[in-house]
């Protein structure tokens, strides 16, 4: 079998689709067997606004990491395109909107900072949506249906996977999604001239067993189910507040309560007290929640009460990134604590030991 790896970057600003884009091409390229790692960037939900970066790396060999540089940088957005640029390497692709609603001065056109050695695809995106759909919606769709073009991807089986993620929707949602892709697929068949290097014409790669997207998150939430907690309680902080969306949906069915706290010190004084009185509890929590349940965690130790803390880390010191993930706090975790204050540290590498090391805390009967 041909080896086989690239990473793909979508670039836009929030509301574009940019993310929605980056999950089909993701679950797409699952589908179809190649090994898949995502990481996508966005900004605060409660802002509305801001860069978005959908980043898939494609391999026909188990992946280890996101990688740091990406081989395609698609450009929804120039203004944000033109900040993601360095993450491209030097001899990258660029795909980019030829024809934008509003003509660039030249300095805030992403195509005018590329360098020498980069091949840049103009390709009218924003036109092309508007002759799909008659708006500027299906841009993205229409860059998925270049990609899909240029790099040899079967066409039948992207529409059937555009298909899936709006299954959900109106017939008209379907159509338009569905249009905005083949005009950007017949768009860039009989216009572009292909003289990069990237195609997955030609590599099978090896049937595999049917696979599951998930992330992290997802999985300890899951994982919480099966081992049958009873009690969670938690207070909403980015990237951790999916976990107790899950639950506050999943927990009641399974007999066991959520309680939505003020605050973080009191998320964890109440996963104390349940754990005082025998109930299997957890919280979740990022970088400055952790930091406020420091002086609690104490009193656990010290009274030999069993608590379970998700820290599902976000990047930086203080308030910290709340939309970029990192291994931020694994020292905290592992010392932040007064006096003699031991505690026991699972620190999972991949999203399958999120789930195995969740269910690992009961199974080992910490509690």
């Amino acid at each position: 079998m041909k080896e086989f790896n690239i990473v793909i970057e979508i670039c836009g600003s929030a509301g574009e689709g940019t993310i929605s884009a980056g999950e089909i091409l993701s679950r797409f390229m699952s589908g179809q067997g190649f090994e898949i790692m995502s990481f996508d960037s966005y900004p605060a939900e409660i802002r509305g606004f801001g860069k978005c970066v959908a980043h898939t790396r494609i391999s026909t060999n188990r992946i280890y990491s996101p990688g740091k540089f990406s081989d395609v940088l698609i450009a929804l957005n120039d203004k944000h395109a033109i900040d993601q640029l360095s993450a491209l390497k030097e001899n990258g692709l660029l795909i980019y909107d030829s024809q934008p609603a509003k003509p660039h001065k030249e300095d805030k056109s992403v195509v005018g900072w590329t360098k020498s050695d980069m091949i840049s695809y103009g390709i009218p995106l924003n036109m092309l949506a508007r002759k799909a759909t008659g708006n500027a919606r299906g841009m993205n769709m229409v860059a998925l249906g270049a990609v899909a073009a240029l790099f040899y991807v079967d066409k039948h089986g992207f529409i059937d996977s555009i298909k899936a993620r709006y299954a959900k929707k109106k017939q008209i949602v379907i159509d338009s999604n569905v249009n905005s892709f083949l005009e950007g697929y017949n768009w860039t068949k009989e216009n572009i001239k292909k003289i990069d290097p990237h195609s997955f014409k030609g590599i099978t790669p090896l049937k595999q067993k049917e696979k599951l997207i998930v992330n992290g998150n997802q999985l300890v939430a899951q994982a919480a189910l099966d081992a049958n907690l009873s009690f969670y309680a938690g207070y909403p902080i980015t990237p951790a507040t999916k976990i107790m969306e899950i639950l506050s949906r999943e927990l009641p069915k399974h007999g066991g309560v959520l309680l939505q706290t003020e605050d973080e010190i009191s998320a964890i004084g109440a996963v104390i007290g349940a754990g005082f009185g025998g109930k299997r509890a957890m919280t979740a929590t990022s970088g400055p929640g952790f930091a406020l349940m420091t002086e609690f965690t104490g009193l656990s130790v010290m009274a030999e009460v069993p608590a379970v803390i998700i820290d599902s880390q976000r990047a930086g010191p203080s308030t910290g990134m709340p939309t970029k993930t990192e291994q931020s706090d694994f020292n905290s975790a592992v010392s932040g604590g007064t006096g003699d204050c031991p505690r026991i540290v699972l620190a999972p590498t991949d999203t399958k030991s999120c789930y195995e090391a969740t269910v690992c805390v009961w199974q080992a009967k910490l509690q």
